[in-house]
């Protein structure tokens, strides 16, 4: 035999915690509140509040754990259980998050689609980013801007990628405009 008892640990609790985009593309420390119950011989219990901190690190992901070792529930004779926080990411109004890669959607105007563009996109960090392109642009058209996107593991950026979703076109088209349009657009190849 083993000899001695052997305590057993209890299940972890798990609880999420939420990061924004430019929480996690720059890291930053979360504090989170526990709220442990610590029960007497007699099973009377009383509650210990404590704030614990997060260092979050630049470029985590969704589902990444971070283990508080004992900060559970305490019972007599019995190691209190670890808690987990489970790192979720928050819904981005502008980005979605691919890897590495930061992704932007936008729709542009009939003409904007054919005829060239600027596109503005305020990236996770730094200035805006003024993007000029003179060919056609189709739905699905991907431009990239490197070293725009998440924080690697072994160092550098991912890439933003801003792709063009949809063309607007307009709801009508006027007759004083339709002979020189059909005219520009048989001159299209």
């Amino acid at each position: 035999g083993m000899g001695g008892k052997r305590r057993k640990t209890p299940t972890a609790v798990q609880k999420p915690f939420a990061c924004s985009l430019e929480d996690l593309v720059s890291g930053c420390i979360k504090k989170m509140k526990i709220t442990r119950n610590v029960y007497d011989e007699q099973g009377r219990s009383s509650q210990k509040e404590k704030v614990i901190e997060i260092n979050v690190k630049p470029g985590w992901k969704a589902g990444t754990k971070v283990t508080f070792p004992q900060e559970g529930d305490v019972h007599p004779g019995q190691t209190p259980s670890d808690i987990v926080f489970v790192m979720e990411e928050k819904p981005h109004p502008r980005f979605k998050r691919d890897g590495d890669d930061i992704v932007h959607e936008t729709t542009l105007s009939l003409k904007d689609a054919l005829c060239g563009c600027t596109l503005q996109v305020m990236p996770l960090t730094g200035p805006m980013l003024t993007i000029r392109k003179d060919e056609v642009l189709k739905p699905g058209t991907t431009i990239t801007v490197a070293n725009q996107g998440m924080p690697k593991k072994g160092g550098g950026r991912g890439n933003l990628r801003i792709v063009i979703k949809n063309v607007q076109f307009p709801s009508s088209v006027p007759d004083s405009a339709k002979t020189g349009l059909s005219n520009a657009l048989d001159a299209c190849r």
